[in-house]
């Protein structure tokens, strides 16, 4: 039995540089949080 794939999944399994975006985005994201002093050890 065949799978169903939408458009877009097959567009982003063929295509992975929006996700590779993403992932990169959301990393910074938790970089810049952590380190601006968020739960981090150093002094003020």
């Amino acid at each position: 039995m065949a799978k169903k794939i939408s458009g877009f999944q097959r567009y982003m399994m063929v295509c992975p540089l929006p996700n590779l975006i993403m992932f990169v985005v959301l990393n910074v994201k938790i970089l810049f949080l952590v380190g601006r002093g968020h739960g981090g050890t150093r002094g003020k």
